[in-house]
């Protein structure tokens, strides 16, 4: 659930029950929590290695001797599962109380549990559950009345009829689709009026009602609505198509709820926390309208959207293009001359500064500027907030993690100077933009057969391709990112380019471009392009090829521009604005170029025959990729299948077989194992996606094995290694069994592929002295997980890398 989900915890405190029982005690409403207690039982087990550097073990090294236990559910194999209790605390005692009826009982097809908590104003829980392939999910409204003490519980036995229960849950919302559903942070469930001081609606007063908000992509992107429901409303429904056990549908039937989109358009709403101010009747909630730039933004839920508008007409943008934002909201609100505040934490940063404010938004008004749709542009604020007050800013020796970043900016500033990035976008053979980042070497000479009267040109040097490109990332941001990019500048010093880029599958793109890495069985077949999908590892590594094409042939034309300096601040920004029209985008299909085009002859031919120039910085006989976990993955996948181009490549953490990574993750893009072969773990349909996107399937292929063969000939001619393959054996994530099998394959084509016909390895090493040099080096350590963490590793492996890369 942490990462798959990014789901953190298992219990939520009722915060209103909490203040009532502090403020006074004689109140019969204890502190209570909501709590998701975890069975692990049907859990596959994997064991660690528990080492310690003092020669004894972790606290939880298992009895048997193996090593410290880890529950891993690979795809294909059983989950986890929950049971939902309201934990109770009163002065001298605890009590547990489950659902009378166990949600399974009430929806058989729920597998996970990604969000769940309390109902603002009201005794009631709410519970968002997706099935296990994450295209069904649902909203359930849950009162408290539904829970009883687990001891009772226990007399009564476990298998509960749904349709005997005297409490019923509420299906509030229900979406089923072919892509995936993504768990965000954006639910909210309140009561709409703060007339309920116990929390119980009043049938005398039927002007009550829920409210709630939550996240869709139906429309293709990812937009906030709002849905009421009354419970006490008449029922005129048919019964939910949800409730269903056994092929019976229950005859329990409630009103359907009323759902109302509060923003739309061609942007994406974040998954952030939204912040409700239910006494004015707004919504705050933060946005991605330009590409890489995060801001935050204001609805009002009250009112009435108009028809057919297609815009969000009550939407105030509350801060302004050339910053990039994240609000946290101070949960309460304060009232002076009948004028509402909210306090909010804002973490602001852009290409070359970040810092952290503390804020007041007051009633914003929209002012006269407008961008648009509704959509209000930010007032002349200094970090682009639209109707705030500066109440103080955070200073370095104030907050710990700020003091070490800001520490590291000035050290690495003064050791290293990160060029400005020069940031690049075009369309790829699909038609859709890419976003990357050109970091150019610092120390390459120039030289120019030019005129005297041009400047002088850069020299081509070798190029590092650095990839992530999973879902659920995007890299390719107006932030501060020098820690996190450090080193880019330690590679640019060395006289590296560096490339970034945002693939086809990063987030917050919309549902087009994300869904490039879902399997889809009925057009696989077919091929990458054309809109169709062949799951992880397929259209990402397109896009960074047409990346290069892109630089090497297309920024003749449409140059990728330096991050901009702001003459008021003297600080980089982000040098594209999406709204404007004029700016020019290349095309890759101008170059005749489909998705199904062989694209190596556009690499290795010296000019196009349009005319158009070469990109002189970058050595496209010397083209590196280096990736850490899922650019690990592509980093290795670009390595094996692209030999001519990509001539070193560095693997850290690697994803090497699915099948051995975790189901929730796996399966949203690749679908579940067992619903393609009897054995998860074996198939033989070569268009099986575990098998497209597994490493060691693909080492079996013959144009892999001869590229393979031929690189181990290179570095016996060479000396030097092609391939750093790093990897932690305490790795939880992505475990070292996955990756053994890609590592011994890789060590029998070292030692049985033969460079020279009719000469076996014995005899030609029988005529060589010293130790044959291998074309890949396995860095392997004991101590390490995911990430290095040691100093002495980190060392270590940078100035592998350095002589990997050939550095200067």
């Amino acid at each position: 659930m942490q990462e798959e989900f990014r789901r953190y915890r298992s219990w939520w405190w009722d915060t209103e029950s909490t203040t009532v029982y502090r403020r006074d005690r004689t109140q019969d409403r204890a502190p209570r929590m909501l709590h998701l207690r975890t069975d692990l039982s049907r859990v596959e087990k994997v064991y660690l290695p528990t080492t310690t550097s003092g020669g004894g073990h972790d606290k939880d090294h298992d009895s048997d001797g193996e090593g410290r236990v880890h529950y891993y559910p690979k795809a294909g194999t059983a989950n986890a599962t929950s049971v939902l209790e309201v934990v109770e605390f009163a002065e001298d005692m605890k009590v547990r109380r489950r659902l009378r009826c166990a949600l399974k009982a009430w929806f058989d097809w729920i597998e996970y549990l990604p969000r769940v908590g309390w109902v603002g104003g009201y005794d009631g829980v709410w519970v968002w559950g997706l099935d296990r392939a994450q295209e069904r999910g649902v909203i359930v409204l849950v009162p408290l009345e539904s829970f009883q003490e687990c001891k009772e519980q226990e007399a009564a036995g476990e298998d509960v009829d749904p349709s005997t229960t005297e409490k019923q849950v509420f299906v509030l919302y229900e979406e089923q689709t072919s892509y995936w559903i993504t768990a965000t942070d954006c639910i909210s469930l309140w009561l709409s009026s703060k007339a309920s001081v116990s929390g119980t609606l009043n049938p005398q007063t039927h002007d009550l009602e829920i409210r709630f908000t939550f996240t869709s992509d139906c429309t293709g992107f990812r937009h906030l609505y709002i849905g009421s429901f009354d419970p006490l409303a008449p029922t005129q429904s048919v019964p939910s198509a949800s409730v269903i056990r056994n092929g019976k549908a229950y005859t329990t039937v409630y009103p359907q709820p009323t759902i109302t989109p509060l923003t739309s358009g061609p942007y994406t709403v974040m998954d952030s926390p939204i912040y409700v101010d239910v006494n004015r009747g707004w919504v705050y909630a933060h946005a991605r309208w330009d590409v890489g730039e995060t801001g935050v933004f204001r609805v009002d839920y009250t009112q009435k959207p108009p028809v057919d508008s297609g815009c969000d007409a009550s939407l105030v943008r509350l801060t302004k293009r050339g910053i990039s934002h994240h609000f946290t909201f101070h949960p309460l609100l304060q009232y002076e001359g009948g004028k509402s505040e909210v306090m909010v934490v804002d973490q602001w940063s852009h290409l070359s500064e970040y810092g952290i404010d503390i804020l007041t938004l007051a009633d914003a008004s929209p002012s006269s500027s407008s961008s648009g749709c509704g959509i209000t542009a930010a007032s002349d604020y200094k970090h682009g907030v639209n109707g705030a007050k500066l109440v103080c800013q955070i200073q370095p020796a104030q907050w710990t993690a700020f003091t070490a970043l800001c520490r590291a900016k000035e050290a690495l500033n003064e050791l290293i100077p990160l060029s400005k990035p020069k940031v690049f976008r075009f369309r790829n053979s699909a038609g859709l933009l890419i976003y990357g980042c050109f970091y150019p070497a610092t120390n390459s000479t120039t030289t120019s057969t030019q005129s005297p009267q041009s400047p002088p040109s850069p020299s081509p040097r070798p190029t590092i391709l650095q990839m992530y490109g999973g879902p659920t990332i995007s890299t390719i941001t107006n932030t501060y990112t020098y820690p996190r990019h450090a080193r880019v500048a330690l590679w640019n010093s060395l006289g590296l380019n560096v490339v970034l880029v945002d693939n086809r599958g990063t987030s917050e793109r919309g549902r087009e471009f994300e869904q490039g890495v879902k399997y889809q069985k009925q057009t696989a077949h077919n091929g990458e392009g054309s809109g169709t999908y062949g799951g992880l590892g397929t259209v990402e590594i397109r896009d960074w090829i047409e990346t290069l094409v892109f630089l090497v042939h297309g920024a003749g034309t449409t140059t990728p521009r330096s991050a901009v300096e702001n003459p008021q601040t003297g600080h980089n920004v982000w040098p594209y604005d999406d709204t404007d029209d004029s700016n020019p985008i290349f095309d890759i299909r101008s170059l005749h170029i489909t998705p199904t085009t062989d694209l190596l002859p556009f690499l290795t031919a010296a000019s196009h025959t349009d005319g158009q120039t070469r990109h002189t910085e970058i050595d496209v006989t010397r083209v590196y990729t280096l990736g850490w976990s899922y650019g690990g993955f592509l980093s290795l996948l670009m390595y094996l299948k692209y030999p001519s181009l990509i001539r070193k490549s560095v693997a850290g953490a690697p994803v090497c077989d699915w099948r051995w990574y975790d189901a929730g993750y796996t399966e949203r893009y690749l679908g579940i194992p067992n619903s393609i072969s009897n054995d998860p773990m074996i198939s033989d349909d070569p268009m099986d996606p575990y098998t497209r996107a597994s490493i060691i399937d693909i080492l079996k292929l013959g144009d892999v094995q001869r590229g393979l063969i031929r690189r181990r000939c290179e570095t016996e001619e060479r000396g030097a290694e092609s391939l750093l393959f790093v990897h932690g054996k305490r790795d939880d994530n992505v475990l070292w069994k996955g990756v053994q099998g890609v590592v011994g394959e890789l060590e029998r084509v070292d030692r049985e592929g033969g460079c020279e016909p009719g000469k076996s390895d014995s005899e030609r090493d029988a005529n060589e002295e010293g130790e044959r040099e291998r074309f890949f080096k396995l860095m392997l350590y004991e101590t390490e997980g995911h990430g290095l963490r040691s100093r002495k590793t980190v060392e270590e492996f940078e100035v592998c890398v350095a002589r990997i890369f050939e550095c200067s």
